[in-house]
């Protein structure tokens, strides 16, 4: 019977068929279809006329409409199909956009995510196993392989590009520069020749730049970004600074706010943005292009004080004891209010190195809301931006956690967010904005008896306050604390090209529903008794 079975095995691996005593653990097609979705943030329209045909209620329509939008679909989708070896080799070429994979025959597709290293090709006496099913581990690994590739085809420009005027007359752009007159900014060439925006019909460019590296020649007009961010202000009582350092930027913001203090700061290094446009102006149409974001970021929060004050200006409804602290509660107050505040801290023009004429806006905010006190440092590697082709648009999002520590009575939500604009003359051709950024949230559960009581306040409201808690010895105290990540990219808000094509996108990626990465819970001293 041994002997039977070695050489069944045999036979059937010739075939590519694996025995039915060794079965692969493989994913569905619905399921890898929605991995697939998620790791290249795929989009979908409902409105272009061009939906895959299954049913609105089944649970992975949105899934299956964004991977037939990007062309990730492979073939006739089978939802309970297992994912072949060839399924998940185009699948993730095309969501890559791995050069080779445009127009490809089945052959040619599978090839190019074998060569790209992203799927490992096996034979048997047939030539190439593509129709065997693939184990999870090595679909997960091929995932990996596939956003890396994805990530690494950003970076992979030159700074170099053309246009092409209406009348068909192509000019590089390393010949042409904008020039400050009092009409205002004009694309002259070489020879002084202005050209006019609106006989720009097609425009094809790509670039890398790190403004910061050297930021005494980066800006425009002989502007140096140096002089423009080494600032310090007040707005009321908060102080502000920025500064150029190290291949980055500095950014800070102190002062009191309602009651408490804060001291916020992020350091900006290693920032490196990779951009590319092509496509008509003439006629809207956007073939291919993109802003990515590549930095290191540290963030810094130390917010102290207290709102207890604040419950001393409340009146107390009408027929209660103004000790009653449950009551007050329960009557749905607003009380223990943070703030809210937005500051443009700075903004600079660059340009492109040997592409004048394409200049790069870059605005930097603090946007914060808070309650109570927070101590909090975290370092993380980021890769934001956008994506548009063929006039799809979809978001660049990566982040690579480095160390982090806390120490917190509060809740908190601070963000940087950075705002970067291409232009080419006076046209936005592309925006993103770009907020990162770290919430704290703590909760404060009470239980005594059948009463229960959940409170979004700091805690130390409980043990500062100038009155006391009725029957707090009959009651148990407990605090939770979630610290997550907050991170929000958009397009097209400024975009005269974009806008019309309907391209003006916002995506919450992270926040307290799907990206907390500290969940505790722990016992609290109650407060004295009335």
């Amino acid at each position: 019977m041994k002997i039977i079975s070695l050489i069944l095995a045999f036979i059937m691996s010739l075939f590519g068929f694996t025995p039915a005593f060794q079965p692969v653990d493989a994913y569905t097609q619905a399921e890898w279809y929605a991995l697939v979705a998620d790791e290249f943030n795929l989009t979908y329209d409902l409105e272009d006329d061009n939906n895959y045909d299954i049913a609105e209620d089944d649970e992975y329509f949105e899934v299956i409409q964004a991977c037939h939008d990007w062309n990730v679909i492979v073939g006739e989708y089978d939802a309970d199909a297992d994912a072949t070896n060839f399924v998940v080799a185009k699948s993730l070429a095309a969501a890559a956009g791995l050069e080779g994979i445009k127009d490809a025959d089945d052959d040619a597709a599978f090839d190019v995510a074998v060569d790209a290293g992203i799927v490992t090709v096996s034979f048997n006496f047939f030539g190439k196993v593509k129709e065997a099913a693939i184990a999870k581990v090595d679909a997960n690994a091929a995932l990996k392989a596939a956003g890396l590739a994805y990530l690494n085809s950003l970076t992979d420009v030159d700074n170099e590009g053309s246009i092409t005027t209406d009348e068909g007359e192509e000019l590089g752009l390393e010949s042409l520069a904008l020039v400050e007159n009092a009409a205002g900014l004009t694309l002259q060439t070489a020879d002084g020749d202005v050209i006019d925006e609106e006989e720009i019909a097609y425009l094809d460019y790509e670039g890398h730049v790190n403004p910061f590296e050297q930021p005494e020649t980066a800006g425009i007009n002989q502007q140096s970004i140096l002089e423009k961010i080494d600032i310090s202000f007040s707005i009321g009582d908060l102080d502000v600074s920025a500064a150029v350092k190290d291949g980055g930027f500095d950014v800070s913001v102190g002062g009191p706010i309602n009651g408490v203090y804060v001291e916020k700061a992020y350091e900006v290094r290693n920032f490196d943005l990779y951009t590319k446009f092509e496509g008509r102006l003439d006629e809207n149409e956007v073939t291919k292009s993109y802003i990515y974001l590549d930095y290191d970021l540290k963030d810094s929060t130390e917010i102290t004080g207290s709102y207890d004050w604040s419950l001393d200006e409340i009146e107390t409804p009408e027929g209660t004891n103004d000790v009653d602290f449950f009551t007050r509660v329960t009557e749905n107050m607003e009380f223990v209010k943070g703030s809210d505040s937005e500051i443009e801290v700075f903004s600079v023009d660059v340009a492109i190195p040997n592409c004048p004429a394409i200049t790069i806006g870059i605005t930097a905010k603090l946007v914060i809301s808070f309650d109570g006190r927070v101590e909090l440092v975290v370092t993380s590697r980021e890769h934001k931006g956008v994506e548009i082709i063929d006039n799809k648009v979809r978001l660049i999002s990566d982040s690579e956690a480095g160390d982090s520590s806390l120490e917190m009575e509060a809740r908190v939500e601070v963000v940087l967010g950075l705002y970067v604009d291409i232009s080419i003359v006076s046209i936005v051709l592309v925006d993103a904005g770009i907020e990162v950024g770290i919430g704290v949230h703590v909760t404060v559960y009470m239980t005594g008896g059948a009463d229960n009581y959940h409170l979004d306040i700091p805690y130390d409201f409980l043990f500062d306050m100038n009155f006391t808690v009725p029957n707090a010895e009959n009651m148990t105290f407990s605090a939770n604390i979630k610290v997550y990540g907050i991170v929000t990219i958009s397009v097209g808000e400024n975009s005269d090209i974009l806008e019309p094509l309907g391209l003006c996108k916002t995506w919450s990626i992270c926040n307290e529903g799907n990206a907390t990465f500290i969940d505790e819970t722990f016992e609290l001293k109650a407060p004295d008794a009335a």
